[in-house]
């Protein structure tokens, strides 16, 4: 008595029809196999289109922050480096405009950029940039105020209490240059720190 399959192979045609179920079967296998591939392809393009996104955003929070920082340069930062322990800053300045504008659409790439500690130095002087140009914005102001005070104490108004308040602000000011000062080498360094890590981001 055959089996089954000694059966099948005895009859006509069988060899014809053994190579047609072999050859549907590593077709279908290669068909699997092409799609599993194909989703893994596709998975990592997106993964690596994914990336180039994350990073041309953190790239374009970089450069906001260097544009900004230049612009701080020119106008305050080497001024601000220039101070004696005992001057104080009399340049008026203060950014009119959104100067954290990129950062502010783009922080949230900042989570996927599989760096937390990159990540956190970025936020943290990036913060303390903004820190900065509102302390400089607030000196200016400050010194606004002690310029009118000493003008108005020169021409012998206000007597001894306004002469007072004009040396109490001109103290605060020397104390606050002290402290843009640090912050402002704070920052200088930490921009010197992380540029290239930043530019070597892929």
């Amino acid at each position: 008595m055959m089996n089954w399959w000694q059966s099948l192979l005895a009859s006509e045609g069988s060899v014809t029809w053994l190579a047609g179920l072999s050859g549907a079967l590593i077709g279908g296998l290669f068909a699997i196999l092409a799609a599993v591939f194909t989703t893994q392809a596709t998975a990592s393009l997106m993964k690596a289109q994914r990336r180039t996104v994350v990073v041309g955003g953190i790239k374009a929070i970089w450069a906001e922050m260097i544009v900004n920082f230049v612009s701080y340069e020119e106008r305050v930062g080497y001024i601000v480096r220039g101070l004696k322990p005992d001057e104080y800053l009399t340049i008026q300045w203060s950014m009119q405009f959104e100067y954290f504008g990129v950062y502010a659409t783009n922080a949230g790439f900042l989570g996927e950029l599989g760096d937390d500690g990159l990540a956190g130095e970025i936020i943290s002087v990036v913060s303390s940039a903004k820190g900065l140009v509102e302390s400089v914005t607030l000196n200016s102001e400050k010194f606004r105020e002690f310029s009118l005070l000493s003008e108005k104490s020169r021409r012998g108004e206000g007597g001894t209490e306004l002469a007072l308040a004009a040396v109490d602000l001109e103290v605060q000011l020397v104390e606050y240059a002290q402290i843009i000062k640090r912050e402002d080498e704070r920052i200088s360094a930490a921009i010197l720190r992380i540029s290239p890590r930043i530019a070597a981001l892929k």
